[in-house]
């Protein structure tokens, strides 16, 4: 039996989004009771808030209502029908329907494959659902079946903006067949894509910031540089200079370094040329936060990806630049096993074998690996930090080793 009070919240929550079309946040307020004969549905400044009291009312109501139709939405052989072939339903309460389910339980996918038919069908704008995804992830920020959803309206609009005069027909197939390659290909004005793309990474960068290690949000970031803008070389060097105060402050965040070493691969991509200098840089980055955020271990692994990738692009040369001298002295009063680095350097300047060239360059890099950890760890009392120097020394020799044999 249907509550009146589910159709009344209802019918409030339509009215907050019709009278306030620029919502930019939702919660759930913590007010397990009714107060007189007010509404549960709140709006201040645009940020929306339903009490908790009704959300059960308002989501039993909804969910049961909006699978009733999808039953009944199949042909004599059991197959869905699409809204199209359905012209009694009334899609302005559908879309009210749908719309509540996804506020409660975003991991809804049936609800949202109905919101896709609507949009294919004409009845609902890309718009409206790229601005209630928005509002979905400012309260579930790692919401999976959201930013799915985002994807499918980023192809859908790209595709329709590039194919003004495409068929309903023609937008039922996108649906189905969107592979990379062929959203790819229609691609064809760049200028529209650049406010999607920062729009997405504003919203990718809002859930990241409400739920810390947030690999959805980080992935869909990927994603968007990936398909939309590959070879934008200005939104890559502009990610990688956010990032860098972004790690700042969240330095245990290993979703977030993840993603900056996919922008250090793809400007090393872009301009080949600058790939010794935004390495050194990148160490000297790293350098700076294990002394200021000891026993943080994503940077310590971070380091490690920073020189594999100097030893994968020939330039670890640049490692010996500031520990240089400080090695030479310490090889002075060492045993006669360990390498003189007076000698490596005169033999680098000779005409050798590559292999010989090998050996000798990777003892330059454990040699100025080890003496950045010593002068890390001189005077440091931190378990932690410690612990994790001695490990990040036991990784340089075994990763030394093995590309030296």
């Amino acid at each position: 039996m249907c509550d009146s009070r589910s159709i009344k919240i209802l019918s409030d929550l339509d009215s907050a989004f019709r009278r306030h079309p620029q919502l930019k946040e939702y919660d759930i307020v913590p007010q397990l009771e009714p107060v007189a004969n007010r509404s549960p549905v709140v709006v201040v400044e645009n940020a929306l808030g339903i009490e908790a009291w009704g959300i059960k009312l308002m989501y039993q109501y909804a969910y049961c209502k909006v699978m009733k139709w999808r039953e009944n939405f199949k042909d004599s052989r059991g197959r869905h029908l699409r809204l199209t072939d359905a012209s009694f339903l009334d899609h302005e309460e559908l879309i009210s329907l749908t719309r509540a389910v996804i506020l409660i339980n975003p991991e809804c996918y049936t609800v949202w494959n109905i919101r896709k038919e609507l949009i294919c069908s004409n009845r609902l704008e890309p718009a409206c659902d790229f601005k209630l995804g928005s509002l979905i992830l400012s309260k579930h920020p790692k919401s999976p079946e959201t930013f799915a959803h985002r994807k499918w309206l980023l192809k859908y609009h790209c595709h329709c903006q590039n194919s003004s005069e495409n068929s309903p027909g023609d937008k039922r197939f996108k649906l189905k067949n969107n592979n990379e390659s062929d959203f790819r290909d229609n691609l064809v004005n760049e200028h529209l894509l650049e406010d999607i793309v920062r729009q997405e990474l504003d919203i990718c960068n809002m859930a990241a910031e409400k739920y810390l290690s947030n690999y959805h949000a980080w992935s869909h970031r990927i994603w968007v540089l990936q398909t939309l803008s590959w070879s934008k070389k200005n939104i890559v060097e502009s990610e990688l200079e956010a990032t860098k105060r972004w790690a700042s402050m969240h330095v245990s965040d290993h979703c977030g370094w993840q993603y900056r070493q996919f922008l250090i691969e793809r400007t090393i991509d872009l301009v080949p040329s600058k790939t010794t200098q935004l390495l050194q840089s990148e160490l000297d980055f790293v350098s700076e936060l294990l002394a200021s955020f000891p026993g943080h271990e994503t940077i310590w692994y971070h380091r490690r990806y920073v020189v594999q990738a100097l030893m994968e692009h020939d330039s670890y040369k640049l490692l010996v630049s500031e520990f240089g001298e400080e090695t030479r002295h310490q090889t002075k009063s060492e045993t006669s096993d360990v390498v003189d680095m007076q000698s490596i350097d005169i033999e680098l300047q000779k005409d050798m074998k590559c292999t010989k060239k090998i050996k000798l360059d990777k003892c330059i890099l454990q040699k100025a690996e080890e003496a950045f950890v010593d002068s890390l760890l001189k005077g440091c009392t931190y378990n932690a930090q410690i612990d994790l120097g001695a490990a990040y020394i036991k990784w340089i020799d075994i990763f030394v080793t093995g590309i030296a044999n």
